[in-house]
């Protein structure tokens, strides 16, 4: 099997999956045992009780994405797998008596494709009383709080944890990712939605502007760029933000929506522009309200009163214009490379 095939496969996995099948699909890899993994040291086994590798299972509805390039350097880089560094996993053992990895799915990996039949495991048993459903909410608040309260998670590993444990922002934050038919993390079922390039900002946005403007958003979005799988967080939200302007800045006659979609798409397709085009330059603390702007200026949109309504609406955002157009370095900060493909 081809690499970028193996990749793609396990990709695509979802739910619960037995840790063994994901070893197996990365050795079937066409000469990676021999060019690879045959050059690593050997794995000495554990002293001691251990768990066999085909016990484990791994719920992939809260765990982060398997980073698996990054995954096979870091043995190559340390020259297999060290079992003393690596310590143990953590498992939780459900009801049905299926034992789950919560905390150390990369490291049960890297320890099967290093030869290892079994790994030292704590055990957390789930109440012979509890629910399924609330066993699954259990092992992600744990997987939650062990990583994201004490190591660097993304936020969108967070949000899809979240998710899964019911945490009620979060599941009001994904109400409206469904409205506006945007995914973080596999959260949204949808498959017409497209994925979002980014989440941080969302936290400090979604309950700032009000939702038509997002949902209007990300309706224009698609309509301008009807090949983009991704959207950008920062037009997304920056965009929602010149809609919510656009309606209630006093001084300004309000645009329609159509007449903002066309000027944006006439502009875009002159020019054949992707979206981050809109996303820069942007002030530090402001790059909801810089975004909005950029988008204002750049598509030309026909505001009147003599560029008056554009300065009041500017002025609405709380933007600098002098401030905003001198030359800069770009920022280095995560919203910064959330941009389309």
């Amino acid at each position: 099997m081809k690499k970028a095939q193996a990749f793609a496969e396990i990709m695509a996995l979802k739910g619960v999956q037995p840790i063994k099948k994901i070893i197996d699909i990365l050795l079937s890899i066409d000469n990676f045992k021999s060019d690879t993994i045959n050059k690593l040291n050997k794995a000495e086994s554990y002293d001691g009780p251990t768990v066999s590798m085909d016990e484990i299972y791994v719920d992939l509805t809260y765990q982060r994405k398997l980073k698996l390039q990054a995954l096979i350097n870091r043995l190559i880089n340390y020259g297999g797998f060290d079992k003393d560094v690596a310590g143990h996993i953590d498992l939780a053992v459900r009801t049905d008596g299926r034992k789950f990895v919560w905390d150390g799915f990369h490291r049960a990996i890297m320890a099967g494709l290093c030869g290892l039949t079994g790994i030292p495991a704590a055990i957390f048993k789930h109440d012979k009383t509890m629910e399924s459903h609330n066993q699954l909410m259990k092992e992600a608040k744990m997987f939650k709080v062990r990583n994201a309260d004490q190591t660097s998670m993304r936020p969108e590993e967070i949000f899809k944890s979240e998710v899964v444990f019911r945490d009620p922002t979060a599941l009001q934050i994904l109400g409206l990712l469904k409205e506006c038919k945007l995914d973080v993390e596999g959260t949204n079922e949808d498959g017409d939605a497209r994925s979002l390039g980014g989440f941080a900002i969302v936290r400090k946005t979604w309950d700032k502007i009000h939702k038509r403007h997002f949902i209007d958003s990300s309706n224009i979005i698609f309509d301008v760029w009807p090949k983009d799988k991704t959207v950008s967080v920062i037009l997304w939200c920056g965009l929602a933000k010149l809609l919510e302007a656009n309606d209630n800045d006093s001084a300004v006659k309000s645009l329609t929506l159509s007449e903002i979609k066309d000027s944006i798409k006439s502009y875009v397709k002159s020019l054949n522009l992707n979206q981050s085009h809109f996303t820069q330059p942007r002030l530090h603390g402001k790059a909801v309200e810089s975004t909005a702007t950029n988008v204002i200026k750049y598509a030309n949109l026909p505001y009147n009163d003599n560029g008056n309504e554009v300065k009041s609406l500017i002025t609405y955002l709380g933007i600098d214009e002098d401030e905003l157009y001198i030359p800069y370095e770009e920022e280095d900060d995560e919203e910064a490379v959330e941009i389309t493909s």
